[in-house]
């Protein structure tokens, strides 16, 4: 059985074939451990290895786990935000990947001005546009951005999406594909978050900057 700092190298190699595969530089991707059901012991272990950029999908959880860790280590909110977890959520995350919504992204200022802070923010595009998942559609999103670049204290890093799962790799590229063309649109973005455990290698082939893994890294 292999060891948790095995499969990390088994991904940055293959971080690296990706990206010299497109003529990409793999320092311009940045990985992203998903730690939703993972121990502190196994986070500890990653850690160790070198992993300093970590996601989890529920807050309480995380808020549980992030008080146990070094506090040179960043949290990424990736999971569907309800609007009253808002202020829970950004006393504990660094950024929120998961902004779904003109709603969302609305009630996450108005919390930000009452704190008089600033947050850093992808938008999460329904590139599918699966009944079952959230975010923007690919239409709304220009008139998503114009709205919320004018609220002074979001930060639009960039996008964020989940591509459909399908079993044939090659048919999730013209999603992640897509994502690119949207991205290109907005020139001050600097985040283009697509790609998990089981597609990443297809997702920074398109142009992916960070992938989001979780089973790849802690096991099954």
């Amino acid at each position: 059985m292999s060891t948790l700092r095995e499969r990390l190298k088994i991904i940055q190699r293959s971080i690296e074939q990706s990206s010299t595969k497109v003529d990409r530089n793999p320092s311009e991707i940045a990985l992203l451990a998903v730690t939703k059901n993972i121990s502190p012991d196994k986070i500890l272990e990653a850690v160790a290895s070198g992993i300093t950029l970590f996601g989890e999908s529920r807050i309480q959880e995380a808020r549980e786990k992030i008080m146990q860790f070094p506090t040179h280590l960043t949290w990424h909110l990736i999971g569907h935000l309800q609007t009253n977890k808002v202020k829970e959520a950004l006393e504990t995350f660094q950024m929120i990947q998961s902004v779904d919504s003109l709603r969302l992204a609305e009630k996450i200022h108005r919390m930000e001005v009452q704190l008089n802070k600033t947050i850093d923010i992808l938008l999460e595009v329904n590139i599918g546009e699966e009944k079952s998942k959230f975010g923007f559609r690919e239409e709304e999103l220009t008139a998503a951005v114009s709205n919320i670049k004018k609220w002074d204290h979001l930060r639009i890093r960039g996008l964020m999406t989940i591509a459909p799962f399908l079993e044939n790799l090659e048919e999730v590229r013209p999603y992640f594909k897509k994502m690119k063309t949207l991205f290109d649109r907005f020139k001050d973005m600097d985040i283009l978050s697509m790609g998990m455990s089981h597609d990443f290698t297809i997702a920074i082939e398109e142009g992916s900057t960070m992938v989001r893994i979780g089973q790849a890294i802690f096991g099954k």
